[in-house]
């Protein structure tokens, strides 16, 4: 048998897998992306540590794979139903990185509201009492709109629970009595994006999800509303989204993911003002990269 460990930079050692490996004689092997795509690999078990994209031509030519294990929730990063026609079982990780993605989104609306970068900006390049911020503003009273309510948006509505917050969610697949129970709101889309003040987004990677959040849908959030997204990127349009930002429809966005990663340096949101950007990192701590070695042994 061999196992080999497709490797994201920052989140070895590997000591767990190759051990547990090697203690029913499986040979490892540790490759980065590049040599994934220049060699595919012979193998019975592939670990894509970070979601790597698996196309259809690698997927075809790793001969003898059975089993692809992916870090994380999402299994976007490749063709599952190619992958059963070839016979491989394509295994995830689920559940394993909630806290660390609701306390991102939570930062990330704590950043915005209070104007966090702003004033930090102003700060080291002017006076020490600045402006930049006077506009910032309480989360007590305000709305909060949850697109998908799943695990993660479930531990975020505990998190903002000192806000006394409002809390919409809209999930087709999630009853209202469960929501209720946490004291939230179901409501259809157009209801959610009317009535949220701050929308987090937190749809998986689907088809019915892909190109969700177009222009004519963000533009019917309130004028001054923060946008927060999270889950995948697929969901919203980032050219509508940085339109909207360099407009002043919206206050802020707070952002982990995008429809293209990395994200071009010339892209706008790169230049929007009020855009806070992070590279899809919500679910990393030393905590989350733990549980992934051990989940992947």
């Amino acid at each position: 048998m061999k196992v080999v460990i497709l490797a994201f930079e920052g989140y070895g050692p590997w000591d767990d897998e190759v051990q547990t490996a090697e203690q029913v004689g499986a040979e490892v092997e540790i490759v980065n992306y590049d040599q994934l795509r220049r060699r595919p690999p012979h193998c019975d078990v592939l670990i894509n540590s970070w979601g790597y994209p698996i196309p259809g031509d690698l997927l075809s030519q790793m001969a003898g794979c059975s089993l692809l294990i992916g870090y994380g929730t999402g299994t976007d990063y490749v063709d599952v139903d190619l992958a059963a026609r070839l016979g491989i079982q394509v295994a995830n990780t689920p559940g394993l990185n909630v806290e660390d993605v609701a306390t991102h989104t939570l930062a990330l609306l704590l950043a915005c509201v209070r104007k966090i970068v702003d004033y930090d900006t102003a700060l080291r390049s002017g006076p020490f009492h600045s402006a930049a911020g006077r506009d910032c503003r309480r989360l007590q009273g305000k709305t909060l709109g949850v697109l998908a309510f799943g695990r993660i948006p479930r531990r975020l509505r505990e998190l903002v629970r000192p806000f006394a917050m409002r809390v919409l969610a809209c999930d087709p697949y999630v009853p209202a009595l469960d929501m209720r129970a946490l004291d939230v709101e179901s409501v259809e889309l157009e209801e959610l994006l009317h009535s949220a003040e701050i929308l987090s987004v937190h749809t998986p990677a689907t088809a019915e999800t892909r190109g969700l959040l177009t222009e004519e849908r963000l533009r019917l959030l309130p004028r001054g509303a923060i946008v927060l997204i999270t889950g995948r990127g697929s969901v919203y349009d980032p050219d509508a989204l940085a339109r909207l930002l360099h407009e002043g429809h919206l206050m802020a966005a707070g952002l982990d993911v995008f429809p293209q990663e990395p994200l071009p340096h010339d892209h706008p949101l790169m230049s929007a003002p009020r855009a806070i950007l992070t590279p899809h990192c919500a679910g990393d701590s030393m905590e989350a990269i733990a549980a992934y070695h051990r989940a992947g042994a």
